[in-house]
């Protein structure tokens, strides 16, 4: 009869406190034989916080007619902690895959109380066949554990043991047992078998790894290149660089500085990956690259017009400007020709033409279309001018985003706002100081945009992952009765002013734009938001100058937070679990559960999760 036992493979940590001589593993010994893999793991505090999991294979090499087998399986219960113990083919052991067997066990003992031996935690577990079945010789794994780091080094210390399977050798409980008894080993049992431990390894790390880079937001037109530097803190030298642009990694960008150039106008995101000779991580923070298709971009064309209305904070004395009205006359290249109309208080008019050059500044209520903020120019009487801000405002009855700079002339405080789309003047602000006088021009009619038309928008996905590996968010929107999809002039859109649509399709009134998912995420991620309610806005223009706009509120969150509370954990799992099998509009249905965005909850999601147990953000 066989004989029944509970012996299992012991992973002995023998405690080697603030030391880091760490004894030479023998990765497979002779047959018979138990031994652990991997044979070495050695973990950093910068890499590996507490509550980090890694697992360990036991594997086993048996002789001619083995048919069971038993391995008590020691550790440090003072570092570690067991969470998970499983055979290696599911049902039965690798070793015994294709037979029928009863599995005994696991015994887990995570305090230490194992007699004779204070301190030793121990898991253990045996396999035997059933019958008079038996096995040639064979080596394969047989079971796993799932650790759970629980300690970690001081400052300067190194806390190293072993998980062995030679703790359960005097115990009587690390064998093979044979079917018949053999020349070899008459008795049919090897209570010595050969063994090999697993030597692990935890070492405190300095200060943490952290990298900068700069500048962290630029503008360049195609072909112009700019010169990204870092700067590296911490870790453990020497260090290895990846530069990534758009969240794909850079062929060959691996120094401490990169050249960026493209020669294709959009927004583009930059960041930099670091990593130190123990092996930890850090990302920087991420810069903004917005490239323009030329310095020659003219916003303004012939028979364009804008209106001007003057106020002053005070009653002013004699005949002052009421309004002023600008028209192009004539926009060739960069050359333009403009009749300027000031309507005075008492009625009277002076009309006037003006020609010169947009982008060389000739023409101080016009500049270059789609300039922001650090761009610089000279303006005709104020030398080099840089752009200080971006902002929105109402001007003309719509919606504008504008570019701004101040400059003082004379004692006169003076605020230029231009249409950051076309580059007119919208807002000129003039403030003194003595006297005490405050004066503007603002817009207040124009044929360059109308007042935006309200527009039904629909974002997809509903719930944005801001990590995701997608490429793509879907708006579309839904004109007005009377409006024509096709109509819409595709390369005026943006998202939040910012990201530009990429890609379109029309049909009726109803139109789908993609935007660039990273451009949208980073945006998003540089307002310092990681979860919660956003609202998105799209805006554009039709082929008439109409402008439209309209806005939807998405949810975003981070890998594998469910619940959004940053960090994932038990909750987030249970989360995903329970909306196992459901989709839009069924019940348990969670947006925030559909992990990989394909409109079901299944076992894909699930693991998703599950793999990030125990990230916290940020």
């Amino acid at each position: 009869m066989k004989r029944v036992f509970s012996g299992i493979l012991t992973i002995l940590l023998a405690t080697i406190a603030i030391s880091s001589v760490v004894p030479a593993i023998k990765a497979q010994p002779p047959s018979p034989a138990f031994w652990v893999v991997p044979s070495t793991e050695t973990f950093n505090t910068n890499t590996t916080p507490v509550g980090t999991l890694f697992n360990v294979t036991v594997m086993a090499a048996a002789v001619n007619g083995t048919d069971a087998w038993s391995v008590q399986l020691g550790f440090n219960a003072s570092q570690l902690q067991v969470v998970a113990v499983g055979l290696t083919d599911v049902a039965t052991s690798m070793l015994f895959a294709g037979h029928s067997t009863t599995p005994l066990g696991p015994i887990i003992d995570n305090i230490g109380n194992t007699a004779g031996y204070p301190g030793v935690g121990s898991v253990e577990i045996a396999e035997t066949l059933i019958g008079n079945d038996f096995i040639a010789a064979a080596s394969a794994s047989v079971f796993y554990v799932t650790f759970n780091v629980t300690a970690a080094p001081g400052a300067g210390q190194t806390l190293s043991s072993l998980i062995d399977p030679a703790f359960g050798l005097p115990l009587g409980e690390t064998v093979f047992l044979l079917q018949s008894p053999s020349t070899i080993y008459p008795t049919g049992e090897i209570d010595n078998p050969n063994t090999a431990p697993c030597a692990y390894s935890f070492v405190a790390g300095g200060a943490p790894l952290s990298v900068s880079i700069s500048p962290s937001s630029a503008s360049v037109t195609v072909n112009q290149t700019l010169l990204f530097t870092s700067n590296v803190a911490g870790g453990t030298p020497s260090y290895s660089f990846q530069w990534f642009l758009n969240g794909a990694l850079v062929p060959g960008a691996t120094l401490d500085y990169w050249t960026f150039s493209s020669v294709t106008p959009g927004s583009y995101v930059v960041y930099l990956s670091v990593t130190d000779s123990l092996g930890a991580t850090a990302e920087s923070n991420v810069a903004t690259v917005t490239v323009y298709a030329s310095t020659g971009t003219i916003g303004v064309k012939t028979g364009d017009w804008i209106k001007l209305e003057f106020a002053a904070n005070v009653t002013l004395p004699g005949v002052i400007p009421e309004w002023i009205r600008l028209e192009f006359l004539s926009v060739v290249g960069s050359q333009a020709s403009v009749e300027e109309t000031l309507h005075m208080s008492d009625g009277t008019e002076q009309t006037f033409t003006v020609n010169g050059d947009i982008m060389a500044g000739d023409l101080v209520f016009v500049i270059p279309a789609n300039m922001t903020t650090g761009d610089s120019m000279t303006l005709n009487g104020f030398g080099t001018i840089v752009i200080a801000g971006e902002t929105t405002r109402t001007y003309a009855g719509a919606s504008r985003t504008v570019v701004w700079t101040n400059f003082e002339e004379s004692g006169t405080q003076l605020t230029y706002y231009w249409d950051r789309q076309t580059g007119i003047i919208v807002e000129v602000d003039e403030t003194s100081t003595s006297p005490p006088v405050t004066v503007s021009y603002k817009a207040v009619e124009t044929n360059m945009w109308s007042p935006a038309v309200p527009v039904e928008l629909n974002i997809q996905p509903i719930c944005l992952n801001l990590q995701s590996k997608g490429r793509w968010i879907t708006a579309t929107i839904v004109l007005p009765e009377g409006y024509n999809a096709g109509d819409v002039d595709v390369s005026s859109m943006l998202l939040n002013s910012t990201v530009p649509a990429e890609k379109s399709s029309s049909h009726a009134n109803s139109l789908t734009v993609k935007f660039e998912r990273t451009a949208v995420s980073m945006r998003i991620l540089s307002k310092g938001i990681m979860w919660g309610n956003v609202t998105l806005t799209v805006s554009g223009r039709l082929a008439d100058g109409t402008m439209f706009a309209g806005s939807d509120t998405i949810e975003v969150k981070m890998p594998g937070d469910v619940n959004m509370d940053g960090k994932v954990d038990i909750r987030d799992v249970s989360l995903a679990a329970r909306g196992f099998g459901s989709h839009p509009g069924s019940a348990g249905w969670n947006p925030a559960a559909d992990e990989n965005e394909d409109g079901k909850i299944d076992i894909r999601d699930i693991n998703a999760v599950a793999k990030l147990y125990g990230t916290h953000y940020p």
